[in-house]
């Protein structure tokens, strides 16, 4: 296998966070990544971090920090122009989680038998694919790249996700295109009510599940790596949101459980997530 990765981050102050290099790292050693795109919208980076990129075979690229991700995305794929025959597929990352907690190896297996493949999906306003990690395959490097073609940039965040994020599976299922998800929202509401025995007996009934079916968007009009976050991690999804760890308001959904959840064999990524989102805090709080 031979893949490309792009990766997008940004820091307000100019440094590179631990977590985002064994982040990045653990990707490039788990996914095939035979080159590396490097995104960066912040202040210059240190000599040092430049040091450390470039010896994973990465190219590092600058651009004003507008659009957020998306925009990022967009401006390397237009940059590498890659063809059918450069490479087997695309993943699609960036530094808005924190992990990997379970194996990143496992997580992405089976990825290249679909067009299109995401490691969750929502229902969340509308089905889409999240798309923290994405990946496409070479079979569809036409249709993504006609995608970020209409792309227009946005400062929202909202239209970012309303024109990007939720457009991005439709523009390929209209194309006849594979889709695959790893982590389905089905499969991670179904491990959440295994834990609880009244509400896995009524959901089993035929009755309940032929109206759950038809109401699906409504049921599932949620993020998963928000409210089951727990959930996600327990079927082997390697990431945790970071904006659940730091922002004040999603503290109910974790209660600061999320170390005690995390497979004790991932203490170098736990140890940097704690330092980030301690440092993150700390930054709000002023």
């Amino acid at each position: 296998m031979k893949n490309l990765l792009i990766f997008s981050s940004y820091s307000a102050d100019g440094s590179l966070p631990p977590y985002v290099l064994h982040l990045l790292k653990n990707i490039q050693n788990s996914c095939a990544i035979t080159k590396t795109i490097f995104v960066w919208t912040g202040p210059k980076l240190s000599q040092l971090t430049h040091e450390a990129l470039r010896a994973s075979n990465t190219e590092i690229v600058m651009r004003e920090n507008i659009g957020f991700d998306f925009a990022s995305y967009k401006h390397a794929l237009a940059r590498e122009n890659p063809q059918e025959s450069d490479y087997d597929g695309i993943f699609f990352a960036n530094d808005s989680v924190y992990g990997p907690f379970n194996s990143l190896k496992i997580a992405v297996a089976g990825h290249e038998l679909f067009d299109i493949w995401g490691m969750t999906d929502s229902w969340q306003h509308t089905y889409h694919l999240q798309t923290y990690f994405f990946y496409i395959r070479n079979t569809a490097f036409q249709e993504i790249q006609s995608f970020f073609h209409q792309y227009e940039i946005y400062t929202e965040h909202s239209d970012i996700v309303k024109y990007g994020e939720m457009k991005l599976a439709q523009w390929f299922l209209n194309r006849g295109k594979k889709l695959g998800c790893k982590f389905t929202i089905e499969k991670i509401v179904a491990h959440h009510l295994s834990d609880k025995p009244i509400l896995k007996l009524i959901t089993s009934l035929k009755s309940i599940f032929s109206s759950f079916k038809k109401s699906k968007q409504v049921f599932l009009d949620f993020s998963p790596t928000k409210k089951l976050w727990k959930s996600c991690l327990h079927e082997g999804s390697p990431f945790i949101k970071r904006k659940l760890l730091v922002e004040k308001k999603n503290y109910k959904y974790h209660k600061e459980e999320w170390i005690q959840a995390i497979n004790p064999g991932y203490e170098v990524a736990t140890q940097l997530a704690y330092e980030s989102v301690t440092i993150e805090r700390a930054r709000k709080a002023k």
